[in-house]
């Protein structure tokens, strides 16, 4: 049983290498292996107090290490806990076990991608590529380039990457440089790899949201919905691809679907981002013409007048809503 999960855990079957390392009598190795297969399984927890407990034999210290990183960072991305910074001790102490290793390289540079150590994070993939010439590196380097708004270079970056044979980060790649594209006003090009990408990588939620947002832009409307919907059929509790449902439907002047959609969109619209302006008076307009009440509409449009203090727009909809409450006076004001 052992060293079956051992063969699953060699094909990254990490799940089932847990199952098996779960009902296996125990012994360090056995602990360790365990923790290393939660670790990359998903159940970070479980594997950083196995790993406490099981630290594996030395010449596995790097992997120690690595594993003890991975499970702190993913941790942090999924409920924010502020251990990134642990996780890049782990990395850093991998690397200066087993220099040679990639992963853990890669792995180092997206901790300090994380702490938005833009800079810092390039300047590594770089010296990580002069050492390795992996093309991995240039995926990573390509999406350093886009948060620090290098578009042109993260289009060259993604380029090589994809130019190469490696497929380990090519959703990745694609989705780079549809996005590059898209913020340097390359329409067709952004659409050209953003439909590459949901050819190739169907399941992908950030694909069909990204060929929707672009399709929205350029005002085709029911393709930008069927994307929107192939995301939301993909994760139906996705905020951003409720968002944009909400937009296109909106649009085709389907208000009570567009309602819906926006009570379903969440955190995805900030009453703080002047850019989201847009999306309050849309909602308030939806509302109204789906034959909601005005008060239910009014505050949309008081937080589209703290946006835009002088929109035009959004103080026709606030006059509208009032009328519509039968608050005549407060629409003569």
């Amino acid at each position: 049983r052992y060293n079956l999960a051992l063969v699953e855990l060699g094909l990254h079957h990490f799940e089932a290498a847990a199952q098996l390392l779960r009902t296996t009598p125990q012994f360090p190795a056995a602990g360790f292996n365990l923790g290393v297969a939660e670790c990359q399984a998903g159940a970070y927890e479980n594997g950083l107090m196995d790993l406490a407990v099981n630290a594996g034999p030395r010449d596995a210290a790097d992997k120690l290490a690595y594993n003890k990183g991975v499970a702190n960072l993913r941790l942090n991305a999924l409920d924010g806990r502020n251990n990134v910074g642990t996780a890049d001790q782990h990395f850093k102490e991998a690397i200066r076990l087993n220099p040679t290793e990639l992963r853990y390289r890669m792995a180092r540079g997206d901790a300090l991608m994380a702490q938005r150590q833009y800079a810092e994070a390039q300047k590594f993939f770089k010296q990580a590529l002069d050492e390795t010439s992996h093309p991995a590196l240039y995926a990573r380097l390509g999406q350093a380039a886009l948060a620090t708004g290098q578009y042109e270079d993260a289009l060259e970056f993604f380029n090589k990457y994809l130019a190469s044979s490696d497929r380990s980060q090519h959703l990745e790649a694609l989705l780079g440089t549809a996005h590059a594209a898209y913020r340097l006003e390359q329409y067709p090009k952004a659409l050209l790899f953003y439909r590459k990408a949901v050819q190739v990588h169907a399941g992908s939620v950030k694909a069909h949201l990204g060929l929707g947002n672009t399709l929205c832009s350029q005002h085709n409307y029911r393709d930008a919905a069927r994307a929107y919907d192939m995301a939301l059929r993909l994760d139906s509790t996705h905020q951003h691809a409720h968002l944009g449902r909400a937009i296109v439907s909106f649009r085709l002047g389907e208000f009570k679907r567009s309602v819906r959609h926006f009570q379903r969109a969440g955190d995805a619209i900030d009453p703080k981002n002047r850019d989201h302006y847009d999306f309050f008076v849309s909602r308030g307009f939806a509302i109204l013409r789906a034959g909601g009440r005005g008060q239910d509409a009014e505050p949309h449009f008081l937080t589209a007048l703290k946006l835009d203090p002088k929109s035009p727009i959004a103080f026709a909809g606030l006059s509208e809503s009032h009328i519509k409450a039968q608050a005549f006076r407060s629409a003569l004001d």
